[in-house]
């Protein structure tokens, strides 16, 4: 799958720091939701693609598709989809659910216009006490979001549900979303029977999961923002916070951070664009702080380095290490801080070669705390 932005080659000098130089692709694709948007990996019996987590309740676990359980079902995208049946066996049933955490966040009350290839399998069926059970029926699909563990979750709001679903070949179906609760970090999949309390076998095959609509739209090169002829009200952020007088379509120099443009809609909705790190390598950025639940490094890696976050209490005893899963470019990492009590903390983030600057911050235990 290709990003709705493409690296340009190289970075360009701009007001004294290193700012990366971004474009959109000519056709339809869109930016990256999660680590693996378009359910890639080896076809497999109860494991879901990489980046994708069962939700282990011990009951039912999804598949890396085609060619598990007798599906022949191609993908409409890519070489492998994802399959998450519902079961009418062992009334009440069982559903399958699967999580990812999202690469950019799902911010409380924005928009955000997104799209997924779905299908049911005609030839998916199991075999029990030498009865075939096929798993043709119709179903649905919930999309929540997520914070905090995804068995006890500290937030979750149900951000869209589809309509049935009983087609037997691929349909690209529009997702919308528009968190009212929370700002949400995790994105759940759950599948559901089509009729609430009538259990049916079912196998709803999903691929091609896309941040589309007016995102397409964006070119964001050299700090400057293209905005469909509807939009307005054009409002720049630095480091998750509003930046007073950056309503322009130039993006403010207000040094290393996370930059994000959101636009007003013609439905009068905002809509968030992007978000793009920029700064030098040695720097990490860090946020919210206070910090709550979580808190979020951003910075930039060439992907060779070992990455170690340590953090001590104003004890000077080490209370968190963490060895961080790094990709080359620009990182966005959510830390989860849920068993540290509240306290003042200072946080290291060891590279070698790389000089670990020290990092203040706050942890209150409140989940009002954004």
């Amino acid at each position: 799958m290709h990003t709705i932005f493409s690296f340009l080659n190289g970075f360009a000098l701009k007001s004294g720091f290193l700012i990366l130089l971004l474009i959109v692709s000519i056709d339809n694709s869109a930016q990256v939701i999660t680590a693996n948007d378009g359910f890639e990996g080896t076809p497999i019996h109860d494991y879901p693609p990489p980046s994708w987590t069962n939700l282990n309740d011990g009951l039912s676990t999804v598949d890396t598709q085609p060619g598990i359980m007798h599906n022949t079902l191609p993908p409409s995208e890519g070489n492998s989809y994802v399959s998450m049946v519902t079961r009418e066996l062992n009334p009440p049933g069982t559903t399958e659910t699967m999580w990812a955490n999202l690469l950019m966040p799902f911010q409380k009350d924005k928009c955000y216009s997104l799209s997924l290839d779905l299908s049911l399998s005609e030839t998916f069926y199991g075999t029990l006490n030498s009865i075939d059970y096929y798993f043709n029926n119709p179903s649905r699909l919930a999309i929540y979001g997520i914070n905090g563990d995804c068995m006890n979750p500290l937030d979750k709001e149900l951000l869209w549900r589809s309509e049935v679903i009983s087609n037997f070949s691929w349909q690209t179906v529009p997702v919308l979303v528009n968190p009212r609760i929370s700002t949400y970090h995790k994105i759940e999949f759950q599948t559901e029977f089509a009729v609430p309390g009538v259990y049916r076998n079912s196998a709803l095959m999903i691929d091609h999961f896309q941040l589309m609509d007016s995102v397409t739209t964006f070119i964001h090169k050299d700090g400057n923002l293209w905005l469909p002829d509807n939009s307005s009200s054009i409002q720049w952020y630095f480091n998750d916070e509003a930046v007073p007088g950056a309503t322009t379509s130039s993006m403010p120099q207000l040094g290393a951070g996370l930059y994000r443009a959101v636009f007003t809609s013609g439905e009068g909705c905002q809509v968030i664009l992007g978000e793009d790190y920029s700064g030098n390598p040695d720097l990490v950025n860090y946020y919210p702080n206070p910090a709550a639940h979580e808190v979020n490094l951003a910075f930039i890696s060439d992907g060779k380095r070992p990455c170690l976050l340590e953090c001590y209490n104003a004890l000077g005893q080490l209370a968190l290490d963490q060895e961080l899963d790094v990709t080359k470019g620009n990182n966005l990492i959510p830390v989860d801080l849920s068993g540290l009590p509240t306290g003042y903390y200072q946080m290291k983030l060891l590279r070698p070669g790389m000089k670990p600057l020290p990092m203040k911050l706050v942890v209150m235990q409140d989940k009002h705390v954004e």
